[in-house]
């Protein structure tokens, strides 16, 4: 679809731009220009890195290990104490991940990633992106209403 110099846009940030009956969205490598029309729902997502996650995997190993050996109270204590606080530990500094996914009209759907840096701005383009969404399938709704109630009138 070819953007027309003269179209301002309803929103734009970091993270892309909302024209009136078009959605771009940017991202390091490229553009992705989508109609309105072709797109169903739009979310922003966050989820936990896999290297996070093995981290996190990492205090079980010591647990399994004071359930193992039977050398003592104490080793057993000591070593769910280092568990514990290593489990503590990965949870708080565990890496996030943003990404924005699309599904598409055609039930189809698409990701892309957010720079952690970007996830406000992302946010607030999703939700800016949905009221657009959310406005064109209204319209559309009453466009369509008001079809349906002109064939109703000329067929009475």
């Amino acid at each position: 679809m070819k953007m027309i110099q003269n179209d301002s846009p309803i929103f734009a940030n970091t993270c892309g731009k909302l024209f009136k009956d078009t959605v771009v969205f940017a991202s390091p490598s490229k553009e992705t220009v989508l109609p309105v029309n072709t797109i169903k729902k739009i979310a922003f997502r966050k989820g936990v890195t896999t290297g996070s996650l093995l981290f996190m995997a990492l205090p079980f190993g010591f647990f399994a290990l004071a359930d193992y050996l039977d050398e003592g109270v104490f080793l057993s204590t000591l070593l769910y104490i280092v568990g514990l606080g290593t489990l503590v530990t990965a949870v708080f500094k565990a890496d996030m991940r943003y990404s924005i996914h699309i599904f598409m009209a055609d039930n189809t759907s698409r990701k892309i990633n957010v720079w952690k840096g970007n996830k406000k701005d992302a946010s607030k383009f999703v939700t800016e992106s949905m009221k657009l969404i959310d406005a064109y399938k209204v319209k559309l709704a009453i466009k369509s209403t008001m079809e349906v109630q002109g064939v109703f009138r000329i067929v009475q």
